[in-house]
């Protein structure tokens, strides 16, 4: 690091998130069990594997529990689904869908006759939504949500719930679904 480079440790809510401008990188502290990287500046973030390591060991160790933890988020994403008005038939992508508890929302929406394509980046993550059954309701694939494994792929929808905070550049990571989607 050069001698600008700063790194902000937040270890409690600041009321006001201009504290932390100044910082190449913001690492939340809130919980000290789930530390968790809130931003990285792109002249850091790179296109580098330092990103995909990082994700592997914070959500790795936690697949097997993260459903205990955030479980009660379920009708939020049946919510979230229902108001995308997604169409029936229609393709929709999963981006980071962890466990993949949004999956059987996302399947209901698109019905029979769509087709839900799920991607996360921890192999742990996929493993429970295989063993959940939740993989009946998409293909699953094991892929970096920031360069999705499609040449030419559209959808009507991408779901990212929980993503953004765990892009080291939210607005390059979102420029890749944002192209995909049929907006």
């Amino acid at each position: 690091m050069c001698s600008s480079d700063l790194i902000w440790l937040r270890t409690r809510r600041a009321p006001d998130g201009d504290a932390e401008d100044g910082a190449d990188i913001v690492i939340d502290l809130h919980d000290t069990a789930w530390p968790v990287i809130r931003r990285v500046v792109p002249r850091l973030a790179g296109r580098g594997d330092w990103y995909a390591a990082e994700s592997r060991a914070f959500f790795a160790p936690r697949a097997a529990t993260w459903d205990d933890r955030f479980g009660d988020d379920l009708p939020a994403y049946a919510a979230a689904v229902a108001e995308a008005a997604i169409p029936a038939g229609g393709t929709v992508l999963d981006a980071g869908c962890g466990t993949g508890r949004a999956l059987p929302a996302l399947r209901a929406a698109v019905g029979p006759a769509g087709r839900v394509i799920a991607v996360d980046l921890t192999p742990q993550m996929l493993a429970v939504a295989r063993t959940t059954g939740r993989a009946r309701d998409a293909a699953l694939l094991l892929a970096d949500a920031r360069r999705l494994p499609f040449a030419r792929a559209r959808f009507e929808a991408v779901f990212a719930a929980g993503l953004v905070p765990h892009l080291p550049d939210p607005a390059a990571g979102l420029a890749e679904q944002i192209g995909r989607a049929n907006v």
